[in-house]
């Protein structure tokens, strides 16, 4: 019998910039605050790079560390299906 352990990690910019994400089993991120540091991206980024999976709520990662405008994840690719993207809830 296979058993598979589901469980929700809250994780800083600071744990992510430091790369985190790569050294657990860690398949899938949900950002939803809109402040998001450069270096956190920079690790995000890197993560999607290796195979995991990046859900944005909307108005996610839209600034950065010091609350100015941020493109965020603008100019990551998803060329591989692992980036969703939520602009808005439906009939809002």
């Amino acid at each position: 019998m296979d058993v598979f352990a589901h469980f929700a990690l809250v994780l800083d910019d600071r744990a992510i910039a430091e790369g985190l994400l790569l050294t657990r089993e860690i398949k899938a991120l949900y950002v939803s605050s809109p402040n998001v540091s450069k270096a956190a991206v920079l690790a995000i980024e890197r993560f999607v790079a290796a195979g995991g999976v990046l859900v944005l709520g909307a108005g996610a990662a839209v600034r950065d560390e010091y609350d100015s405008e941020s493109a965020g994840f603008s100019g990551l690719q998803d060329s591989c299906g692992r980036v969703f993207r939520y602009e808005g809830l439906p009939g809002v």
